[in-house]
This record gives C-alpha cells, sequence and structure tokens, in this order.
C-alpha cells in the first residue's frame, strides 16, 4: 500500500446536493489531510451519508468540485480501486462463511484471492473464518464489512456509521480496529452522529449540520470553543434572584441551570462570587468550578446556527 505523508487525501469546494426541495448539501468545503483517523460528525440528517455518496460517485453532485487522493471527483473511477468504503451494512450473503464471502467479492474485483487471509487477519477473524455469516453478531459483521472494504488494499477508507447499533463490547472492538487502520498508514475517514463513539479514535474533526460545515480542524482545537463556567447554588432558593441580579451588576453572564445559576466565568473567578455573595449576606450551598467536555461543545455547535460556522483549518 502507498500512502501520501502529507497533503490533503480528499479536498472539495461547494459540494452541493439536492433532492427536490431539500438541499441535503450546500455549498460544503472540505479539506481532510492524509494519514490518521478523520471523525466526520454531525447530527442524523446532516448531510454526512450524502458526501460520503458523493466522494464514491455513488451519487451525483449537483455543484462543486474536488479532488480524492489527487484524482478529481469528476471521475470516481480514477481513484476506486485506491479507496476501500463502507456504507450502511455491508452486503454479506448469511449462508456461506466469511471466506466465501470475501473470496467472491475478491474474484468480482479482480483482486487476488491470497489477500482474504491478509484481510481476515487484519480485521481478526482468523478464527472465524469458516463460520456462516448468519451466526455472527453485528460487531463481527461490521468487521467483516471492513475486510471487504480492504480488500484492494486502499489508502483511504470511508466508513459510514461503522458503529451504528452496535453494543458497548462491538463499539469498543471496531473503534480499536480503525485506530489501527490508521496506525498502519491509511487515512480513515469514520462519519457519526455522536461524537462520543469516535472521539477516542480521532485525530482530526469535521462537523457539520444542515450540510454546511461547523469546525474543521485537529481534535484538540474543538476545545478552544468550550466555554468554562461556575455552578452556584444559594443555601436559601429564595436568595437566588438577587445573588444572579448582583453577579450581572458586576458583569458576569449568569443563566439558571439545574436549581441553581450558571456563571460563565474563569473558573479561578471563583472566590469573586463568593465574595459578592457573602456581602449579601447570602450563603452558598455550592461553588463548583467546571469546563465543558468535548461532547457539550460538540451539542452546542450542531444546536446552534447553521449560519455561524466554526471554521478552524478549512478552505
Amino acid at each position: 500500500m502507498q500512502t501520501e505523508t502529507s497533503g490533503m487525501a480528499i479536498s472539495a469546494h461547494g459540494l452541493t446536493r439536492r433532492f427536490g426541495d431539500l438541499v441535503a448539501v450546500n455549498d460544503l468545503d472540505l479539506e481532510v489531510p492524509a494519514g490518521g483517523v478523520i471523525g466526520f460528525v454531525g447530527p442524523n440528517g446532516s448531510g454526512k451519508s450524502t458526501t460520503i455518496r458523493m466522494l464514491l460517485g455513488l451519487i451525483e453532485l449537483d455543484e462543486g468540485e474536488g479532488s480524492v487522493l489527487g484524482a478529481s471527483i469528476a471521475d470516481p473511477n480514477a481513484y476506486a480501486d485506491r479507496v476501500g468504503s463502507l456504507v450502511e451494512n455491508p452486503a454479506l450473503v448469511l449462508n456461506i462463511s466469511a471466506r466465501a464471502n470475501l473470496e467472491s467479492m475478491a474474484l468480482l474485483r479482480g483482486v487476488p484471492t491470497s489477500r482474504v487471509d491478509e484481510v481476515l487477519a487484519i480485521v481478526g477473524l482468523d478464527d472465524r473464518a469458516g463460520d456462516a455469516v448468519a451466526d455472527y453478531s453485528l460487531g463481527i459483521k461490521q468487521r467483516l464489512g471492513i475486510a471487504i472494504a480492504l480488500l484492494s488494499d486502499p489508502e483511504l477508507l470511508l466508513l459510514d456509521e461503522p458503529t451504528n447499533g452496535l453494543d458497548p463490547a462491538g463499539i469498543v472492538e471496531v473503534r480499536g480496529l480503525i485506530r489501527q487502520l490508521a496506525d498502519d498508514g491509511r487515512t480513515v475517514v469514520v462519519s457519526s452522529h455522536l461524537l462520543s463513539e469516535i472521539e477516542a479514535a480521532a485525530d482530526y474533526l469535521i462537523v457539520i449540520r444542515f450540510g454546511k460545515l461547523l469546525f474543521s480542524g485537529p481534535l484538540h482545537d474543538l476545545l478552544e470553543h468550550e466555554q468554562r463556567f461556575v455552578d452556584v447554588e444559594t443555601e436559601d432558593r429564595s436568595d437566588q434572584e438577587s445573588l444572579a441580579e448582583r453577579y450581572r451588576s458586576i458583569g458576569f453572564e449568569v443563566e439558571p441551570e439545574n436549581g441553581g445559576l450558571r456563571v460563565l466565568v474563569d473558573p479561578d473567578r471563583a472566590a469573586d462570587l463568593n465574595r459578592a455573595a457573602i456581602d449579601l449576606g447570602i450563603v452558598l450551598r455550592r461553588l463548583v468550578p467546571r469546563s465543558e467536555t468535548l461532547e457539550d461543545v460538540f451539542l452546542r455547535m450542531t444546536a446552534g446556527s447553521q449560519d455561524a460556522p466554526l471554521n478552524r483549518g478549512a478552505a
């Protein structure tokens, strides 16, 4: 397998796809770096699957241009043998073995059948290769689907919701496999509607909503958008509004939160919040400095306005 160590695996500009009056993908720009695990996340219906299908040439785009592995997306055949994909559930023949499924696909694709044992080893199905697929769990079927995607030894893998419907053990297995595939030198793009499912594996993140880009950049850069705050609760609930008014008068932004107050302020200012309460003779039950998790940031971004993208590192 030959891989690019620099540059972009995917570069696309102005991707647009309409289904009647529905704009599934709306003037989307993508810059996907070569190498590592790329998380492609957004709520259900945000346009992830449509984007992947356009890149694979499974559906036509209405507008836009770009390249995959340096070849124009106007001619998907130019890069088809360098890209592996798993879109929705893998197409498997249930009453035959994993090996038989893979051998059939290898013959159809013109891939040497010697590759079958290699991909079985990669996905960890050596010891189950002779079992009927009907006897597999959903997680093992997903691994077999990934094995099929690996038959041509692709540089780029596009996996659409590969952990969808899996139990926690299956999610961990598939996530570990995805990380392994990237560590072996591939670019692995994984779509999901849940950031938590790919957070542990992803190096780079692309977030979309309503078919528009919200964020593109290294995973750690997303935390630059985190909010920091202090949760405050008064011992006497009747003091809460007075304290909120006091905080606002000295320049703090205050929101009600779980029966108390959320003060959007650097946690280092917690002592100032406590002194303001003391000045009013108000006793606090709780004063807890906190920061958003990555999941909190993602949920806030994808619940916000589609017209205010957070775009870091994307064209």
